[in-house]
């Protein structure tokens, strides 16, 4: 099995998550769900910096 880096994997991820939402309707629940996927990226983010 071919070893992956994560911090690599993580930041194409964020980086199709992007994408993704500039595509969606600019509606309320949209925008909300969008917040929360940014929340808990950073926080994900900062407690694997972190290790």
């Amino acid at each position: 099995m071919k070893p992956y880096n994560l911090e690599e994997r993580a930041f194409l991820f964020a980086k199709e998550c992007t994408l993704y939402i500039r595509t969606l309707p600019k509606i309320v629940s949209n925008i909300e769900d969008a917040k929360q996927l940014v929340f808990f990226w950073f926080r994900w983010s900062k407690l694997y910096r972190s290790k």
